[in-house]
């Protein structure tokens, strides 16, 4: 087995071993070699950001890659290390991958992204962080608990659970009857066109006497997948309540009127995600009809 690292316009080769990452992830899909090359974007309307360039490492024997390790450094001012005042440059294993029962892969991936970032001055590492490839489920990077035999080999390699997201899904999912919470409301929707091809995206808000109460929006899960359930699958979020008027009842007429207008427009399932330390959010989403799918993780190392 050989790890080297390749190219950019080598890095569509990866995408069979991308494709076998996400086999039995919930709400993900297999991606062309086409849009797998959108690997290298960066989201920038999250505050995590990179300072270098971006490296892939891939482990190849004769008959193909069998695996494959992306790192750079990056500045990470929120969500995974929040609070976290430590000083240095953050390295960053954005995606490591390798099949169940080639560990040597996967060691030999860790340890040439390791050396890496180390190199480059890195005083820790954040491993599967959310801001993760355009492509996956909400653009969301965490490391699913169910790819065990990658949540042991960090765990072996001392890295340790920085921050959770629990993914939740509603099939044929039933709508309730919106009734304004305080009849002195205003409430504005509206249908944005998106330019995939998927079904319109759709934005709420609910005002009083010109005073902001709350926001909902809802995305096609076919923004990040192809298939006739992605496009059928509105994504719940971003939601949010003013603190002036939580507790009234607000969000969950948001939510039931998202629904609602996602079902006038030919959505038939529903899917979101919360943080796992939102315990209220959890409540909030289940009792609604939600069940969780699966929860990931981003991982960090001190080094």
């Amino acid at each position: 087995m050989k790890v080297e690292q390749l190219p950019p316009e080598r890095v569509g080769e990866l995408a069979a071993v991308y494709n076998d990452h996400v086999a039995d992830v919930p709400l993900s899909e297999a991606v062309s070699v086409e849009r797998f090359a959108e690997i290298w974007a960066w989201r920038s309307d999250r505050s995590a950001q990179l300072e270098t360039e971006q490296a892939i490492y891939a482990a190849g024997e004769k008959g193909g890659h069998v695996g494959f390790a992306h790192v750079a450094l990056g500045r990470f001012p929120g969500p995974e290390l929040r609070g976290d005042q430590q000083p240095g440059p953050t390295g960053v294993i954005r995606l490591i991958t390798y099949p169940p029962g080639r560990r040597d892969a996967g060691q030999a991936l860790l340890e040439a992204a390791e050396a890496r970032l180390m190199g480059q001055g890195a005083s820790r590492i954040l491993a599967f962080l959310n801001n993760g490839y355009l492509f996956q489920r909400f653009a969301y990077g965490e490391l699913p608990d169910t790819c065990g035999h990658l949540v042991a080999l960090l765990g072996m390699n001392g890295y340790r659970v920085a921050r959770g997201e629990v993914f939740m899904r509603y099939a044929n999912f039933v709508t309730e009857e919106t009734i304004l919470p305080d009849s002195r409301a205003d409430l504005s929707v509206a249908h944005i066109p998106q330019t995939t091809g998927t079904r319109d995206s759709i934005r709420i808000v609910v005002r009083e006497r010109g005073e902001l109460i709350g926001i909902c929006e809802g995305h096609s899960l076919g923004l990040w997948g192809s298939s006739d359930r992605s496009h059928a699958t509105a994504v719940l979020g971003p939601m949010d309540v003013e603190d002036a008027f939580q507790g009234r009842g607000w969000g969950r007429f948001l939510a039931d009127a998202m629904l609602g207008e996602a079902r006038e427009l030919g959505y038939r399932h529903t899917a979101t995600s919360t943080q796992q330390e939102n315990h209220r959010a959890q409540l909030f989403y289940t009792n609604m009809g939600y069940r969780v799918t699966d929860v990931a993780h981003s991982w960090l190392k001190d080094l």
